[in-house]
């Protein structure tokens, strides 16, 4: 108690605005204090933001929206995972059985490994986590399967029993390392089974170093989620409100008469379809006639109806700041969500900080998808006659991150060219930023090279006549197309 009386005097006596206790100068209140990451995200906090974040996943467009590029740009069509061990032949070996063990991976649904990939990104995105659990369930091949994050928690009265420390459902050792995860059978999810942490790949970017939970990317604007799409139902509502049409009726008197009032009708000779002469109710008949409500006015009185312009300009302003803001927090550029004109300098510099945003993340589930491809395989050494003889660096392996959203931006061919002659850059960073493997690449080309040898041989012409032919064609293809556009 003293120290933090201690604090506080401090705090006054300070010069920084920004060290100063409460609120000055009319800004709002910041509640909370200094605490470890696991007391600021604690279990009721991080539900409470993954309810709100599954909720406008399902009911928000512009979230949709952006789950659906985060899947896109981190694992496309599924990252490859290729063996590269200095055995060439045993990592062919390898890679058929890998590719043969996908198709089957997870334990709990028929999709390919591929699938699970994209299902795991946009999990990550959405819920801030995944758990990939390494298991047979019953079967003698290695398998996994996903659990989401509300399955792992702290059971009832475990958060100190028998000496185990266990925050938000993983169990900590003294050094606060990982040694354990407490998951909700499922089945009813009315008990809770220790699995050991080497048995999970729990997918997660802390942000902070205490941290032992993932939380939603899109916590930091879940709020701003909410107001814009309370503004958008306000706007909706104002919107029909107006587009009700008040039609106004003066008659000779200027009001009806007492009879009727009473009798609620205000009645016309009119004729039908056929000719012949009916009495109409004229409320109904204007409502038939013009649309909207119809009211009736004393002489000398006047009605004057609202004329809507809503949204107004600047509240379309407001919704698009509202839209940039929650695209900013989340980190992915707004251009990627409403796509509009791009070109320019800001635009590639824009689509190269998103390119790196997307490879970063990239980065941690490659990670976690080797681990589960070494998993697999370390049981296929010890099991499979065919890979029983692995070479001393058999886990070493190559993966392949899908094409990089700035690829085709501004691409400049004999920049890149200059550079892999100048040794400035590898093919291994020119075809992964096209989400390509370069040896495949090498080999394709290799493979061209000798058909076009071979087919010139056959007929007595040059390799490079044959080859200029080519170029020829391809360059001209452009040039057809854009007279096909144009005509």
């Amino acid at each position: 108690m003293k120290s933090y009386l201690r604090n506080i005097w401090k705090a006054v006596l300070n010069r920084y605005e920004a060290g100063q206790f409460g609120s000055r100068g009319g800004r709002s209140y910041i509640p909370a204090f200094v605490q470890d990451a696991r007391f600021d995200a604690d279990s009721a906090t991080r539900l409470e933001i993954l309810r709100k974040a599954r909720y406008w996943e399902r009911n928000n467009a512009i979230v949709n929206r952006l789950a659906d590029i985060f899947e896109q740009y981190t694992v496309g069509g599924g990252i490859p995972i290729t063996p590269a061990s200095s055995d060439p032949e045993w990592n062919q070996r390898a890679k058929d059985y890998w590719d043969e063990s996908c198709r089957l991976l997870n334990l709990c649904n028929l999709q390919h490994f591929s699938s699970d990939q994209s299902l795991i990104a946009r999990t990550w995105f959405i819920e801030g986590e995944v758990f990939i659990i390494k298991t047979s369930g019953g079967t003698k091949f290695p398998r996994i399967k996903l659990v989401e994050s509300h399955r792992v928690g702290t059971p009832g009265g475990h958060e100190n029993s028998s000496g185990r420390n266990i925050i938000d459902g993983v169990e900590i050792d003294p050094n606060g390392r990982p040694i354990a995860y407490w998951i909700q059978n499922d089945v009813d999810g009315s008990d809770y089974t220790r699995v050991p942490a080497g048995q999970v790949i729990h997918i997660f970017e802390p942000s902070r170093i205490s941290q032992y939970r993932g939380i939603s990317f899109l916590y930091a604007v879940l709020n701003d989620i909410h107001d814009l799409d309370d503004l958008q139902i306000l706007e909706q509502k104002a919107a029909r409100d107006a587009a009700e049409v008040t039609n106004v009726v003066n008659n000779s008197a200027g009001e009806l008469t007492a009879d009727q009032v009473r009798s609620q009708r205000y009645q016309t000779q009119n004729q039908n379809s056929a000719g012949a002469t009916v009495t109409e109710n004229r409320s109904e008949f204007f409502k038939r006639a013009v649309g909207g409500r119809t009211v009736v006015l004393k002489n000398g009185e006047k009605f004057e109806q609202f004329k809507s312009e809503r949204p107004s300009v600047a509240t379309q302003g407001y919704w698009d700041f509202l839209a940039s803001k929650i695209c900013a927090g989340v980190g992915i550029s707004k251009q990627l969500v409403f796509p509009w004109s791009m070109q320019g300098t800001v635009t590639r510099a824009d689509l190269d900080v998103a390119a790196q945003f997307f490879s970063t993340r990239s980065s941690v589930l490659q990670h976690a998808f080797t681990e589960v491809y070494l998993y697999v395989m370390d049981y296929a050494t010890k099991t499979q006659t065919s890979l029983s003889d692995p070479p001393a660096d058999w886990r070493k392996v190559n993966t392949r991150p899908p094409k990089a959203v700035n690829v085709d931006v501004g691409r400049n061919s004999a920049a890149i060219i200059a550079e892999l002659r100048a040794g400035a850059t590898t093919l291994e960073k020119i075809y992964g930023e096209k989400g390509e493997y370069w040896v495949t690449q090498i080999l394709q080309r290799a493979k061209e090279a000798r058909q076009i040898k071979d087919a010139a041989m056959a007929v007595g012409v040059e390799p490079s006549e044959v080859s200029d032919l080519i170029m020829q064609e391809i360059q001209a293809q452009p040039d057809q197309t854009q007279e096909a556009a144009t005509s």
